[in-house]
């Protein structure tokens, strides 16, 4: 029994950690394009698929930013991708397609 409860209560701060990140991006979001720089296999696989790590590059206030996304699929595999960002912090950034439907209507 204590074992489920600490595993219920790691997942309740996992969840609520990317609430707060979703939370700031979409309350200072600002929305641009990004362009992929790096795409390479992870040691991981999931059902016998690969996992690539995934790095796309993006400006801000005439400053360079990366941010990284980690996929299966291979149709991810996109040249240029829309980017959300804090513009109180740049480098605090997602990838708006990675985003929960009802997040992005809020942005979009």
């Amino acid at each position: 029994m204590g074992v489920v409860l600490i595993i219920l209560l790691i997942l309740l701060v996992r969840h609520f950690r990317k609430t707060k990140r979703y939370a700031g991006i979409t309350a200072n979001g600002v929305i641009t394009k990004s362009t992929n720089r790096y795409v390479e296999p992870t040691n991981v696989s999931i059902n016998d698929q690969p996992q690539f790590r995934l790095i796309y590059d993006y400006e801000a206030f005439d400053q360079s930013y990366s941010v990284e996304h980690k996929t299966i699929y291979t149709d991810d595999f996109k040249m240029t991708e829309r980017i959300v960002y804090d513009k109180n912090q740049p480098e605090n950034a997602i990838i708006f397609s990675t985003l929960p439907i009802s997040i992005q209507r809020l942005i979009h």
